[in-house]
């Protein structure tokens, strides 16, 4: 039996397009909160350099994986890219990085310190 409180067996989906700085601190952050899950950043080719960040995180965590989009093409092809790959990849519980998460009792608070951080309610 999973645990979902920890996110075993899940798949957080995080579309990306020019979001470099914020992509550095969520993806360790989801994975604080839901340390068995697994990440997905879907890059738009992002110009700023957000893929290749992705893929130094990938590099560094082998829960961190990469989808690399050829060009931006809106938020709801780039979940439908990323619910496809999770099913090729075996994945058979994914969420996205916004409501999924707040269902869970996962949410985003402000530090002034850190800036925003993720806690479990």
């Amino acid at each position: 039996m999973t645990d979902k409180s920890t996110g075993e067996g899940a798949l957080i989906c995080i579309p990306t397009y020019n979001e470099r700085e914020n992509v550095e601190k969520i993806v360790p952050a989801v994975l604080d909160v839901l340390p068995f899950a697994n990440v997905l950043v879907i890059d738009d080719n992002s110009p700023d350099g957000t893929g290749a960040l992705g893929d130094a995180l990938a590099n560094r965590d082998d829960r961190v994986h990469v989808l690399h989009r050829e060009m931006k093409e809106g938020l709801g092809k780039a979940y439908l890219a990323g619910f496809a790959w999770a099913l090729g990849a075996g994945f058979t519980r994914f969420l996205t990085a916004g409501n999924s998460m707040r269902r869970l009792g996962i949410r985003s608070t402000e530090s002034p310190a850190t800036g925003s951080v993720l806690e479990r309610r």
